[in-house]
């Protein structure tokens, strides 16, 4: 299944759009009128979930998609990213329908929330995302796992600095800050969007202006980059190798110990 949106040529309104590719062919399974879905994520042919831009939260039952309701999830105003491991284990992060305590109304002051569903019921994740974004997610287990993100220059009254990609690390259930790494000189945008484990001590993360970072038990190191395009997304096929995406078209491949810009002629 894949989520997105389209614009009606008629009255110029958008529409979340789900496509489901099957017998060789894609198909258009469900739309929802003024929506954005910005994330899918399936536990098997007949569970799913999408997430997108005003509070929406659609799950996938085995025949149809139909839109959830839960007081818990009131509180994600703008849900960006679900991650579901089993029926059982489903993280949904996103912005918060609230400021941060004591804050402004600025889009740097709202809080950052993030939530996990057990089967039963959905509970608010205590985590120190008071100023910051996570924009992926990656879980071992119910207690366990990581994600990628950005440090948000502060305002109200947070002070102002430059952002920090960052990363968080979820510890028998506890999310915590477990590394940052500094945006370029003469920069202010600065984040990871796309991580990758490749088992439960080694991973990989891309984002702004090339950065790419490999995790090894529990810490995080810039690597060489052959590319300054912003990454969006990483994938491995196996810790010796993986692939990376990202603007103007940019393709890198991961192989003997190296990133490398991927050309096909």
């Amino acid at each position: 299944a894949g989520g997105g949106t389209r614009t009606s040529i008629t009255d110029g309104s958008t529409f979340g759009v789900v496509l489901h590719y099957h017998a060789g062919q894609w198909g258009a399974t469900y739309d929802q009128r003024a929506s954005q879905f910005t994330s899918v994520s399936m536990t098997s042919a007949q569970d799913g979930w999408i997430v997108g831009m005003g509070r929406t939260v659609l799950r996938f039952t085995g025949s149809e998609w139909t839109p959830v309701s839960d007081p818990a999830l009131t509180q994600v105003l703008h849900p960006r990213q679900v991650v579901a491991a089993s029926q059982e284990d489903v993280w949904v992060v996103g912005l918060g329908s609230r400021p941060v305590r004591g804050g402004t109304s600025f889009h740097g002051d709202i809080a950052e929330v993030l939530l996990h569903y057990d089967g039963n019921q959905w509970v608010e994740q205590q985590t120190d995302l008071a100023n910051s974004r996570l924009f992926d997610l990656a879980m071992l287990s119910p207690t366990k796992g990581w994600a990628v993100g950005q440090l948000a220059g502060g305002m109200g009254i947070h002070p102002a600095h430059q952002q920090q990609a960052l990363i968080e690390s979820c510890v028998q259930g506890r999310w915590q800050n477990a590394a940052r790494f500094a945006s370029p000189a003469g920069t202010r945008e600065h984040s990871l969007y796309s991580l990758a484990l490749v088992s439960a001590s080694e991973g990989w993360a891309v984002g702004s202006d090339g950065l790419i970072v490999h995790g090894q038990n529990g810490t995080w190191t810039q690597v060489a980059s052959p590319t300054d395009q912003t990454l969006w997304s990483v994938g491995m096929v196996s810790p010796t190798e993986g692939w990376a995406v990202g603007d103007q078209g940019t393709i890198l491949h991961y192989q003997n110990d190296a990133w490398s810009l991927y050309q096909d002629w």
